[in-house]
């Protein structure tokens, strides 16, 4: 079955920490072509193993001797570089030029505001452009974990510095397909509700594939106006209901709620 809660917690995950994470993984997996079971199951083994089952989102602070280094590595120009570009998100990116540079790529001010990346929205994001910067689709499609582990951490030696049966481990508590599953964007809605967008976004795919309203049967447009309508009055009882109470806005998941009906009526 696709990425769910319980595969994260299967793992050893903290449930409640996951939940918060499952969104923002969700997100990232979707926006990096992380999209099939098994790419899924390799990512989620390689990150979850980075960032201890979710529980370091940023890097443990010493100064240890090699952490003191940083302060001249991966862009880092100014004294206090080192901790202020600390490793951070589930592959801990780390230096001022790495979070410069992964901020461009996402549009996000990671150099101004580097705490940002060990933010589960963030951080997850800046995974998803670590996995494809070294091209791990590809190996993922493969089954070639090894590969996948030595462009992440070195070489899978005896000695096994980089602790690939740790990733092995996780591997293999996770399910076979980890694809992540598309969040529902009518979920808030009451039946009702949905059953009438549900209706409009179909007649808007016809029209669509058609070539456009004017090169289908009169009766579809008709049909959809009057869909269209009919979410204005959804929408309107909404407000209503929302506005004839304390705190109405936040029961009944009214917010979230008249958000997409009044998206679909325009």
């Amino acid at each position: 079955m696709p990425l769910t809660l319980n595969a994260l917690a299967a793992t050893g995950c903290d449930r409640k920490v996951a939940e918060d994470h499952l969104p923002h993984i969700t997100a990232a997996m979707l926006a990096h072509d992380v999209s099939t079971g098994a790419r899924g199951r390799h990512f989620l083994a390689q990150a979850l193993h980075e960032c201890g089952l979710l529980r370091w989102m940023e890097e443990i602070w010493g100064p240890t001797v090699w952490q003191k280094k940083y302060d001249g590595m991966n862009g880092n120009s100014r004294t206090g570089d080192g901790f202020r570009y600390r490793g951070r998100g589930p592959f801990m990116l780390t230096g001022r030029g790495n979070y410069r540079a992964v901020g461009a790529q996402l549009k996000r001010p990671f150099e101004d505001d580097p705490d940002l990346v060990a933010r589960p929205r963030d951080g997850w994001m800046t995974a998803g452009r670590y996995w494809v910067s070294r091209d791990l689709n590809r190996f993922a499609d493969r089954g070639d974990a090894r590969e996948i582990t030595r462009r992440i951490n070195g070489a899978c030696t005896d000695g096994d510095p980089s602790h690939f049966r740790q990733r092995m481990a996780i591997f293999a508590r996770l399910p076979a397909d980890c694809s992540p599953v598309p969040p529902d964007p009518y979920r808030c809605l009451m039946a009702g509700e949905r059953e009438v967008v549900e209706a409009l976004d179909a007649e808007r795919r016809s029209a669509k594939r058609n070539g456009g309203w004017d090169k289908i049967d009169p009766s579809h447009l008709v049909h959809a106006q009057a869909l269209k309508a009919q979410i204005v009055e959804l929408r309107k009882a909404v407000w209503r209901a929302a506005e004839a109470e304390p705190g109405g806005w936040d029961t009944h998941r009214r917010r979230q709620r008249f958000a997409v009906l009044k998206e679909k009526s325009t």
